[in-house]
């Protein structure tokens, strides 16, 4: 049987589950695994038409060649016409394929491609053919053996090189226009059955070859791309579930203080006879642990909608310094009870910036009371902003123990503390500001210097019309100018 405590835990891990899922929407559909498959496929058809397209230069070059030494020295070979008008044919074949090789590598590429280009290696070849052949090498009794080598070497070539563009269709349309290509050749030549025979079994079982071999390799990348997603899968199931356990684990945590309050609290106004001061701090205590469990609860919502990428801001024309003004006025009680002292140093005339005033107010807020936590007492908060150029840069600065620099990197990060130990948080304040200053498409982040202190610092854009109405440009000022910014701020 479960203990009461347990049955608590699981309730409230029941709950807080039912509450982010109603308020967050999931980021988004898997992606499909056939498109992915079928991407992966066009990315290796481009590379290997491009390969294909190298060959067929090379080979058209050779062609080219080899046909302009046939027509200067004829001895050399026995064609029935001049080779050089399929010299000139090559020749702009040859052309072609380095224009296309050249657009390959641009990365252009499209799929009609698979079919075009088989078509015009066909059509190519037949041309040659005729070019070479003429009157007196078709319909004889005896055709070029030169033309017929040609021809079977270039039919099996076709055949296969669907083979290499990965579809079934690619690999059956060029084995069918191989075929066809050798029986025209056969039908003008006059090509005995035997030897039509023999060449058109080494061309048929090129093409079946090709089409085994694109199967393979289909079969090869669907595996491979499969297996990468279900592995994608599954880390991304496992990341969620050990971040549910993790925030069920620090909300359990950092709830069961209040939760405790609360309960002693009430079971002593139930059980022990109490005053009307005596009552009125109870009752104190009750809503303080109240509050402190709605903050909890609402940054968890925050954060959530953060890294959904649904964080809504509804920027409009406000004023920094009053921001500002009750950002302390609403602070202020609690530095003063930890002895510190909150101070302003907003410039004066700054321009409205372009912000939304109660997510900027929980950024201020945010800061503010993570500087209250870390300030010793008798430290000082200094809450300042400076007009920089088409923007107001936002500073709090506190006189704290300041932050390690191997420890800065980290300290935006969700759930992030400098030391697991420290319960005065659960480390998602500086992640909801981050996620805040970012939906207003700015940055934030911090200098420190271990025992002077830290300074975290972020920017909102001046409003249009303010920038509008400035009488001449802003300069930056020489204290802000030497506040070092991230890396890639503007």
């Amino acid at each position: 049987m479960a203990l009461p405590d347990q049955n608590s835990r699981q309730q409230l891990a029941a709950s807080i589950e039912r509450v982010l899922r109603n308020e967050i929407h999931v980021r988004g559909a898997q992606a499909d695994l056939a498109a992915s498959i079928d991407r992966a496929l066009l990315r290796e058809g481009w590379r290997n038409e491009l390969a294909l397209g190298y060959l067929r230069a090379v080979t058209g070059i050779a062609f080219t060649a080899l046909y302009l030494v046939a027509h200067f020295w004829p001895a050399t070979a026995s064609f029935a016409n001049d080779p050089l008008p399929a010299s000139v044919a090559t020749a702009i074949w040859s052309g072609t394929t380095i224009a296309l090789v050249l657009a390959l590598r641009r990365g252009w590429y499209r799929p009609w491609l698979r079919q075009a280009i088989p078509i015009a290696d066909a059509l190519a070849i037949v041309v040659v053919v005729l070019l070479l052949g003429g009157d007196a090498g078709f319909g004889t009794e005896r055709a070029s053996p030169a033309i017929l080598l040609n021809v079977s070497v270039l039919c099996v070539f076709l055949a296969f090189s669907g083979a290499l563009r990965l579809t079934r269709a690619a690999a059956q349309l060029t084995t069918a226009l191989a075929v066809a290509v050798f029986i025209i050749v056969a039908a003008l030549s006059r090509l005995d059955i035997v030897h039509v025979g023999f060449v058109g079994t080494i061309v048929v079982v090129a093409g079946v070859w090709g089409l085994a071999v694109t199967g393979l390799v289909r079969r090869v990348v669907m595996h491979e791309v499969g297996h990468l997603t279900l592995d994608r899968l599954y880390a991304e199931a496992e990341q969620s579930i050990l971040a549910r356990e993790e925030t069920l684990s620090v909300v359990a945590h950092d709830l069961r203080n209040p939760l405790s309050t609360i309960a002693m609290a009430a079971s002593s106004m139930l059980t022990d006879p109490v005053t009307d001061e005596q009552r009125r701090k109870q009752l104190g205590m009750i809503k303080r642990a109240a509050e402190r469990m709605n903050r909890l609860i609402q940054d968890l919502l925050s954060i959530s909608r953060i890294e959904a990428g649904r964080l809504a801001v509804e920027p409009a024309a406000a004023s920094v310094a009053s921001i500002v003004g009750e950002a302390m006025e609403m602070l202020q009680p609690l530095a003063a009870e930890k002895s510190c002292v909150l101070e302003s140093e907003v410039a004066t005339s700054l321009p409205s910036v372009r912000a939304d005033v109660p997510r900027v107010l929980q950024v201020f807020s945010n800061l503010i009371g993570n500087a209250i936590k870390f300030t010793p007492a008798g430290g000082r908060i200094t809450i300042g902003a400076r007009h920089v150029g088409e923007k107001v840069l936002c500073s709090v600065k506190d006189t704290g123990p300041g932050i390690p620099p191997e420890q800065l990197p980290h300290i935006f990060d969700r759930f992030w503390q400098a030391k697991r130990t420290d319960r005065r948080g659960i480390g998602l304040g500086l992640a909801i500001a981050k996620g805040i200053v970012e939906a207003h498409g700015e940055q934030i982040w911090a200098v420190s210097e271990v025992g002077a202190g830290t300074t975290f610092l972020f920017a909102l854009p001046v409003h249009e019309k303010a920038t509008a109405d400035l009488p001449y440009p802003a300069a930056i000022p020489p204290s802000v100018a030497e506040v070092p910014a991230p890396a890639g701020s503007d």
